[in-house]
């Protein structure tokens, strides 16, 4: 293995595969966006619901998924890497780094939809 990457069994679970541990310029669009994003906001764009306003729309004219199925997919693909991946852990640690970089607190209040002032010294 080359400096720089890690190995990953996550996915189809086939081989495992090389991904690069350090963040590049290669790994964004040209919008700034991570790669997979702007990759699946082109195939959402060409999904038969994309006049729905939700960003993770359903397979097979199933529904958008809901708050539950997206925390049930997390951590079903968590469990499949071999990682404990919870939901709640990726709002956790962006909440500590918007604050660990100064970002308002009024303003992470609002993108975390809390109300009161108290959840910020949890």
């Amino acid at each position: 293995m080359t400096r720089g990457t890690a190995t990953s069994t996550c996915g189809s679970g086939k081989s495992p595969s090389a991904a690069r541990a350090a963040r590049t310029a290669s790994s964004r669009s040209a919008t700034g966006q991570p790669r997979s994003l702007d990759r699946y906001l082109r195939a959402r764009a060409r999904h038969a619901q994309a006049w729905r306003p939700q960003l993770w729309l359903g397979v097979n004219n199933r529904e958008p998924l809901t708050a539950a199925g997206i925390y049930q997919m997390i951590t079903r693909r968590g469990r499949q890497c071999g990682v404990d991946a919870w939901p709640h852990r990726f709002q956790h640690h962006f909440s500590h780094t918007w604050l660990d970089r100064g970002g308002p607190e009024g303003d992470l209040m609002e993108l975390n939809g809390w109300t009161s002032p108290q959840m910020l010294r949890r």
